[in-house]
């Protein structure tokens, strides 16, 4: 992932912020992409619209990164707060047609939110306490995510996972992004998996969360268990359902 904001003269798109070993190099060299260039960066800051590669090799405006030679996948999403275009968010996938409806409006809020950030930051006359910000933020909802005993999850409106705690990843013997994409029916026996389908479709209609209820997982290749879930509605900055999240705790033996 990539954060590019504009630079004065609206010429420029300069890399601010980026992860793993090949961002801290751009960042280095002091990257930057031409507004309404020849890249996915430059196009969707200059046009305000999100701009998707599933394969990159068959993308015509996109800037080929020799520093991320494995990205099959692109997604570009400007920045807009207002009628002020602060940049773009860049994430980059080493799998083809990574970036479903679902990625795109999530990771769209996501974005509005980093524009939102930045801008209460410029007036404050200082970004990189909001880049700091964002990286502490990140830094908790991570150690949330990878300790708690508790199944925690977050489903997009087709109820297919988006982001897993550790503890949800750990039952279905899975690294955590392995099971994003996915859904119960991929985990759980058909019944199970249709009626919490139909309880997360239902919650999304009424807008009414699900506290505490006792339900029993079946499994195809174990035995039954039981846990004690809670889901509520997952909505985006305009207040509209994009999906579900929720926590299970296992009382199988106190059952």
């Amino acid at each position: 992932m990539a954060l590019f904001l504009t630079d004065s003269d609206d010429r420029w798109a300069v890399l601010v912020y980026a992860t793993g070993e090949a961002g801290r190099l751009l960042l280095e060299r002091g990257h930057r992409l031409e507004i309404g260039g020849n890249s996915m960066v430059g196009w969707a800051t200059a046009r305000r619209q999100a701009r998707v590669a599933q394969d990159v090799d068959a993308e015509k405006i996109r800037f080929a990164n020799p520093y991320l030679p494995d990205t099959r996948a692109e997604l570009a999403l400007p920045l807009v707060v207002g009628d002020r275009v602060l940049g773009a968010l860049s994430v980059q996938s080493t799998q083809r047609k990574a970036f479903g409806e679902s990625e795109v409006t999530s990771l769209q809020t996501m974005a509005d939110q980093v524009a939102i950030a930045i801008r209460n930051a410029q007036a404050l006359g200082d970004l990189r306490l909001a880049v700091r910000a964002l990286d502490y933020e990140r830094f908790l909802l991570q150690t949330l995510l990878d300790n708690v005993p508790d199944k925690i999850y977050f489903k997009d409106e087709h109820s297919r996972f988006i982001r897993v705690s550790a503890a949800v990843a750990r039952q279905f013997n899975l690294r955590p992004e392995q099971v994003i994409g996915k859904s119960d029916f991929d985990f759980f026996r058909e019944a199970h998996a249709r009626q919490a389908y139909q309880d997360e479709q239902d919650l999304m209609r009424s807008g009414q969360p699900v506290l505490g209820k006792l339900e029993r997982e079946t499994w195809p290749d174990r035995p039954d268990t039981w846990v004690l879930t809670s889901k509520l509605v997952l909505h985006d900055l305009d207040q509209r359902p994009v999906g579900t999240f929720g926590i299970s705790r296992d009382v199988t033996e106190l059952k």
